[in-house]
Formats: structure tokens, C-alpha cells, sequence
């Protein structure tokens, strides 16, 4: 990283970023830099011609899925790709670098509908001691549909700051017509005000709340492993656009909910 009075820069991996329009302001100026999107869209379905690119692009422009998604998913989208395989991306690699072990247990009778019960539960994105500020909205909210595995991602600032927009969400998901009836949780604070609050009059949903115990991740496995999962793909994602490490910090809760959104 480097700049002078004209411009910042910044490199890695031989690529380097300059930002030479200066923006005045009334604190001193902001350094820009103008960027020009190619014509490759991921929500291109309906596209006449077919896109021709290789196995490593679509995995990057995928969201850093695997090898058998992407295939899969550049196939839907009529995306024409040359043969041969992913082979290992170091993205990947570093995103996963920071994975826990999940337990893979849970012993109940599973949904047959899709939208019947969701798995819900919170995370909250810790720093180092010294290092980069964390952004404010750090608590994840994460909420899995058993019968499809479809996530639903969102950050808040306080942990009981998901009670109010979770129920909003849920209340929109009954309205469309999706049968929710089950919400499968650990029985922390925030989780037992949101069903105090989903069964009051200002609610009213109807819900069943299906409590496990506290620090028992096997319980609730399936909203554990998309968690990982998608904490890795966010990492891979930020790593592969070079971005530097201070930054990851500010900028993974929207990283994070693109990752998400792409894994449906």
C-alpha cells in the first residue's frame, strides 16, 4: 500500500489498484478510482447466446461454491464451460482455514414441507486484541429452512436486536402463503424474548418454539454447519477480490448475507 499527493495505491499478487480522482472535501479529499464492469451476469438466465468461461471463473463469480454446485449452477444458467476440473483454489483454503469442528447430530422427527420448521440461532464476529475494528453490526442471525437447507442472513448490533425483524420476516414468509410452525432454537435470552414477543398481542404468529439446550451445537446442527459454511465462502469471496485484512472486518456482514443469498 502507498500513495503520494496524487493518488493511494494499492497491490498484491502483482494487481495493483489506483485511486487518482481526488474528491474534495471540507475534512481534506477522498481518492477514487473509476471501475468498469465487464458484461458477464450471474443473473443472466435468459440470455440468447451462452457465456463460454472456465471452471475457476464461474466458481469465482459463484460465490466460491464447490465443484459440483458450480457445474451444476453454470448449467442452469446456460454457461458454457470448458473442461477440466476446479483443481485447489487458495481461497478456499484460506477461507476455511479458520473452520471449527460442527457436530452433525440431531434427534427429532424432520419437516416434510419446506418452510415447516426453521432452524435459527446467533453468532457473534470477535476481533483480536489489537487488531482491526470490528464492524458494529456483529451479531448473525442466521436462520435455515430444514426441508431445503435455504439460509436467511442478518446482522444486528445487539443480540435482542434480531427479536423485532425476525418476527417481521416470519410474519412476511406466513403471509405468502409458507406454512412456518416450528422455530428450533437454544434457549439463550434473545431466543426466549423472541417467543415472548411472537406470542403477544402485537404478533400473535401461531408459532412453536422447540428449545435445545445452551452450548449443545450437535442440537442445532444444521444451522452450525451453514454457519461454517458460509463464513468460509464469505472469507474466500474477500480474499479472492484482494481486499485488505483490516477491511474484512467493516465490510463481512453484507460479504456475508451475499454468500447467503448465492447458496440458495
Amino acid at each position: 500500500m502507498g500513495g503520494n499527493d496524487e493518488a493511494l495505491w494499492i497491490s498484491k499478487e502483482g494487481t495493483t489498484l489506483k485511486f487518482d480522482i481526488p474528491i474534495h472535501t471540507s475534512k481534506g479529499v477522498l481518492y477514487c478510482m473509476y471501475l468498469q464492469c465487464n458484461d458477464v451476469e450471474v443473473s443472466g438466465v435468459g440470455a440468447d447466446q451462452p457465456k463460454r468461461m472456465n471452471i475457476a471463473k464461474a466458481h469465482d463469480i459463484l460465490g466460491h461454491t464447490n465443484e459440483a454446485d458450480t457445474w451444476e449452477t453454470a448449467k442452469y444458467l446456460n454457461w458454457e464451460i470448458t473442461h477440466g476440473s476446479l483443481g485447489p483454489c487458495e481461497s478456499c483454503a484460506i477461507g476455511k482455514a479458520r473452520q471449527n469442528n460442527v457436530p452433525k447430530e440431531s434427534d427429532h422427527e424432520a419437516a416434510k414441507v419446506p418452510g415447516e420448521r426453521f432452524f435459527l440461532d446467533l453468532s457473534s464476529v470477535k476481533g483480536t486484541k489489537n487488531g482491526p475494528k470490528v464492524a458494529a453490526k456483529k451479531n448473525w442471525r442466521l436462520m435455515v429452512d430444514e426441508r431445503t437447507g435455504l439460509g436467511f442472513s442478518k446482522f444486528f448490533t445487539t443480540k435482542k436486536g434480531m427479536v423485532e425483524p425476525t418476527l417481521e420476516q416470519l410474519q412476511k414468509m406466513i403471509s405468502t402463503g409458507i406454512g412456518v410452525k416450528y422455530i428450533w432454537m437454544d434457549n439463550a435470552g434473545e431466543n426466549k424474548m423472541l417467543q415472548a414477543r411472537s406470542e403477544s398481542k402485537d404478533w400473535k404468529l401461531n408459532l412453536t418454539f422447540e428449545f435445545t439446550a445452551r452450548n449443545t451445537p450437535q442440537e442445532n446442527s444444521l444451522v452450525e454447519v451453514k454457519f461454517s459454511t458460509l463464513a468460509n465462502r464469505g472469507r474466500a469471496m474477500m480474499h479472492r477480490a484482494n481486499m485488505p485484512q483490516a477491511m474484512h472486518y467493516q465490510v463481512f456482514p453484507k460479504i456475508f448475507e451475499t454468500a447467503t443469498y448465492m447458496d440458495g
